[in-house]
């Protein structure tokens, strides 16, 4: 289907993830539009990655979820996500190629300008298992950015990082609505990182 990910209507939706299991989502109504940085919070186990999960195109067990194509996860101009754990996600020995993995090979992607942009200047040769948590943090977040989203969906990327880098991370995440016109669902338990957000969603 065409890749077209927002704007995104949910009307009623719930999850299970059994039939017979209890709902870890109920009665959710959401819209998400263009440019936005919406953060989602909630303590733990209310939901909120479940949410991130049918954000990115897994369908609900109950109501509906309406945009005008496809969430296009991974594909250029769809949906990305940035998770938890950025080692689960890099794929490439080297950095620069980390960035590109999975693209066709005529890909235009400014590699240094990626790095650059994240706060990684000139470690397109490094190899990955060199950089620190939050480096390889910023290098998930490049890849991201390497298939230029309509939705990237940020699900607790600061959990690993330390406090500077937690705010430089969030600056950057915040700034991706204005500058490329990319909307961010922040996903996070703190409220502290939710307060630069357009709209706060706070599941409960």
């Amino acid at each position: 289907a065409e890749v077209a990910p927002l704007p995104l209507t949910m009307t009623g939706v719930g999850f299970r993830y059994r039939p017979d299991g209890p709902p870890v989502l109920s009665d959710v109504d959401l819209r998400i539009g263009a440019d936005e940085f919406i953060a989602v919070v909630g303590a733990n186990g209310s939901g909120k990655s479940t949410l991130a999960k049918i954000l990115a195109g897994r369908a609900p067990t109950s109501g509906s979820v309406h945009r005008p194509g496809a969430a296009g996860l991974g594909r250029p101009g769809g949906t990305a996500m940035v998770l938890q754990r950025p080692e689960s996600q890099m794929l490439g020995s080297r950095v620069a190629d980390d960035l590109v993995w999975g693209l066709p090979v005529d890909a235009d992607v400014d590699v240094d300008g990626l790095l650059a942009e994240v706060g990684l200047p000139g470690l397109g040769d490094r190899e990955t298992s060199d950089l620190s948590g939050g480096q390889q943090q910023r290098l998930a977040l490049a890849a991201a950015l390497a298939r230029s989203p309509r939705l990237l969906i940020a699900d607790e990327v600061t959990s690993m990082v330390d406090p500077a880098g937690r705010d430089d991370l969030l600056a950057l995440l915040a700034g991706l609505p204005r500058r490329r016109g990319i909307t961010v669902v922040l996903i996070t338990h703190r409220g502290s990182e939710a307060a630069s957000a357009d709209r706060v969603i706070h599941l409960d």
